[in-house]
């Protein structure tokens, strides 16, 4: 979720940062009931 939020909610930027696949994240996000929308601003 930090990741996330560093990252503005840019999924592939998160990953990166968190030294994970893009796609992990996007699976963990949805084990969680989580979308990457929630971390933009705006």
């Amino acid at each position: 979720m930090e990741a996330l939020r560093r990252c503005g909610g840019n999924v592939s930027d998160a990953a990166r940062l968190a030294g994970r696949n893009r796609m992990d994240l996007h699976d963990l996000l949805r084990m969680h009931g989580l979308s990457p929308a929630e971390f933009r601003g705006g």
